[in-house]
Formats: C-alpha cells, structure tokens, sequence
C-alpha cells in the first residue's frame, strides 16, 4: 500500500534542523510525519509510529547526527528497525528508505536484507555545510519525482510521460534557494 506522507526519524537534539526539513517538504505540499505533530495524549505511540511506517509513509526518511552516537539507547532503533523490515517486503531497487546526515556522522549500519546495509547501500543527502539547502532543494525534488506523484496536483509539464529523476535539473546553491 503506498502512502500519503514522509515519514521522519530523528532524536530529539536535532528538532531545530528537522524543523528546516519539514518546514522545506510541506512548502513543496508533502504531508510530513512527526512525532510532535502527529501523536497525541492518550495515543499508543508506539502503535502510531508503527502504522505511519507500514501503513501510511512513501517515503521513510531517516536522519542522523553525532548525537545519536552518544545515547546508549533510542527510540530510533526502534523506528529503524521497522523500517528495515517494511525495505525488505518491497521490491529490489525501491526508493522508499533514504537517510540524510546531519553533521559528519556515522549511518548506522542496519541489515536491511540480501547483504544491504543502511550505511553502506542507501545513497544519502548530507544536510550541513556549504551546500545544506541545495542538498535539502534535492531531496525536495528527488521526493517530488517519484512514482507518487499522482498523489497530489502538479502544474502541467510540456513532455510527456512520468517525471522521473533524471528530468530534473541539477540544483546549484544558488538556484536551491529559490526551491527552498
């Protein structure tokens, strides 16, 4: 079943830059899922980011930073788990799992099936430094070309067929700063 919405995970100290993210995806009018925007008093949270990752995300977007390194533990695991899992029932070459850097960090490495690791087979957008917006500008347009895009209105293109990756022009830094 495929979704309506990204579904973000991330710790708590790197809100400030998640915020940036979400606040770059819902302008391009993707759904955002966020623990702090999503769950509610009284929700089974853990029955709730569950069903966002199986039922509801078509995109799982997994973003780490040096901080993740210095817990013991974390809720992310958890979310990182279920989503190797969720990778494995899809087709090979599914785009649904992508991770994203926050700082010059380590992506953990997470089986995800048939030898594939998170850290080591998942292509991912580093979002810091001098090139952040235009990495955040890709990942928006990266998102915006994908099979789901019948899922919500585009403006007319004048060729024909699906927009895929590869029609998308090359952003630069100054021109991520008009998408973003």
């Amino acid at each position: 079943m495929s979704g309506d919405h990204v579904f973000i995970s991330y710790i708590t100290e790197d809100s400030d830059v998640i915020d940036e993210l979400q606040a770059a995806l819902e302008a391009a009018e993707f759904i955002v899922w966020r623990d702090k925007d999503n769950l509610w008093p009284g929700d089974d949270w853990q029955r709730e980011i569950q069903n966002a990752i199986r039922g509801g995300s078509f995109v799982f977007l997994a973003c780490f930073s040096s901080n993740l390194a210095k817990r013991e533990k974390s809720y992310q695991f958890e979310e990182l788990i279920l989503a190797a899992e969720e990778y494995r029932r899809r087709p090979p070459g599914a785009s649904w799992l992508m991770t994203a850097r926050l700082d010059e960090c380590e992506v953990p490495e997470i089986d995800l099936g048939m030898g594939r690791t998170l850290g080591s087979s998942i292509h991912r957008a580093d979002l810091f430094g001098l090139q952040k917006y235009a990495q955040i500008s890709r990942l928006v347009l990266w998102q915006s070309s994908g099979p789901w895009e019948v899922l919500r209105p585009r403006r007319p293109r004048q060729s024909h067929g699906p927009l895929r990756r590869r029609d998308v022009p090359r952003m630069t830094s100054r021109s991520a700063c008009a998408v973003y």
